[in-house]
């Protein structure tokens, strides 16, 4: 994995999509790397976990948003509010999630996203409503 990374580090110009990010390490010279100078290789990193307190510290200090989930343990919270400015990660329902802006450093609870059937019937009226404004002219 560490041969695979430092490619990309030197090909630049990627995207790199990692769900259990923990499985890197925590002394990933190559992941830690990309991290702290990815964006100026246009390297995009997004990375999924669920024990923060298991990962690379950069994941978390390099990061530009964070969307949180539901994170059961408690010292898991306490982690990632202190790179959210001390923004309080309290639990969060089921479906629910909290997106975070560093460079704003201003966050936002998110609802769960509407049962498809929803989404699809918002769709139609919108194409009908277009529709409708395209055969008026």
């Amino acid at each position: 994995m560490k041969r695979y990374l430092w490619a990309v580090w030197e090909n630049e110009d990627h995207g790199i999509y990692t769900d259990e990010g923990y499985m890197l390490g925590q002394r990933n010279d190559a992941l830690s790397a990309l991290l702290t100078q990815g964006r100026s290789k246009n390297i995009e990193m997004i990375t999924l976990i669920q024990r923060p307190v298991w990962c690379d510290k950069f994941i978390f200090s390099e990061a530009s948003q964070f969307y949180i989930m539901k994170l059961t343990i408690e010292d898991d919270r306490k982690y990632i509010s202190g790179y959210l400015d001390g923004t309080p990660i309290n639990r969060i329902a089921k479906h629910y999630s909290f997106w975070y802006d560093t460079a704003e450093q201003e966050g936002v609870h998110l609802k769960p996203v509407p049962p498809m059937p929803v989404i699809l019937q918002s769709i139609h009226a919108r194409l009908n409503a277009r529709r409708r404004k395209v055969s008026a002219i």
